[in-house]
């Protein structure tokens, strides 16, 4: 899996992002996509993890003021399930926090 991330809302990955909820969360779970798509998402960091450049799985990382950071809007595609890439890519995350020294005590 090739793991790509970008912060804010203005990129092929955030489309590809976003993507991946709306077809999730918005389709298939029936969230209204005003309480999906919101206000964060041009201060968050996008993670997509693509298998043979098709976007599969996909978070969020907000990074809290006190360093610290949650994990948000984990989400994979139905065809990709069942293989393990959200955890794959949540350890993906976690290495990144702490290459970036972000604070892993905070709860999330």
């Amino acid at each position: 899996m090739d793991i790509k991330h970008t912060l804010g809302d203005n990129s092929v990955i955030f489309r590809d992002a976003t993507y991946i909820r709306r077809t999730v969360f918005v389709r298939e779970q029936n969230m209204p996509e005003t309480q999906e798509i919101d206000a964060h998402e041009d201060h968050t960091v996008h993670y997509v993890g693509y298998i043979e450049q098709d976007p599969a799985v996909t978070a969020r990382v907000h990074v809290l003021k006190d360093g610290g950071f949650r994990i948000q809007r984990v989400a994979t595609i139905k065809s990709f399930r069942g293989q393990g890439l959200g955890f794959k890519l949540i350890e993906a995350i976690i290495e990144d926090a702490k290459r970036t020294k972000i604070n892993l005590s905070t709860p999330f």
